[in-house]
């Protein structure tokens, strides 16, 4: 019987070896798991208030670029409302005339505020035939229409603005991005 007794204990002490091995183990993938589940939760949680950062930097940049635009708008407004303002049109006009050198006839668009203008600067650009006509121009400035040369050259305010607020957003990095 001592023999037995001998093999019952190696046999009950493999056993209990074999079982606190796999506890042992058991309990290491446990603490992976939650470790893994911690930094997943964690890693969440980061990009989370990165995301919430970036959207408020977004809003905010939004906000100021909103701001530019219209301070600059009220003051393009209140120089169209200026008696320098016709005289700028007729710049303008020459200006977009030097790109359409030799013409003998052209469509001047403007807004309907300015359309009283039209004599003036058709005028100032004899002996080249102006028709003068209301255009989508809303701010201010003037677009001329060749259909000699099929060429259309947009000196509006509105177009000016629009390339500026691209500009703004370029020059102030209203993009966002990782780097």
């Amino acid at each position: 019987m001592p023999e037995q007794t001998q093999k019952l204990i190696h046999f009950t002490d493999n056993v209990l070896k074999a079982a606190s091995r796999e506890s042992e183990e058991l309990n290491r993938q446990l603490e992976n798991r939650e470790a893994a589940k911690l930094r997943a939760e964690a890693g969440r949680e980061v990009s989370k208030h990165l995301m919430e950062g970036k959207r408020q930097v977004y809003l905010r940049r939004s906000q100021v670029a909103q701001e530019v635009l219209a301070q600059v708008r009220q003051r393009v407004d209140e120089f169209v409302a200026s008696p320098a303002y016709p005289e700028h049109l007729k710049t303008l006009l020459a200006r977009a005339m030097e790109r359409l050198d030799g013409v003998d006839e052209i469509y001047l668009r403007l807004r309907p505020e300015d359309l009283e203008l039209g004599p003036m600067l058709a005028e100032s650009v004899a002996p080249v035939k102006v028709k003068y006509e209301e255009g989508r121009i809303q701010i201010g400035g003037l677009a001329v229409r060749c259909p000699q040369l099929g060429i259309r050259v947009d000196c509006s305010f509105d177009t000016e603005l629009e390339e500026l607020g691209g500009h703004f957003a370029e020059t102030f990095g209203l993009s966002l991005s990782d780097d």
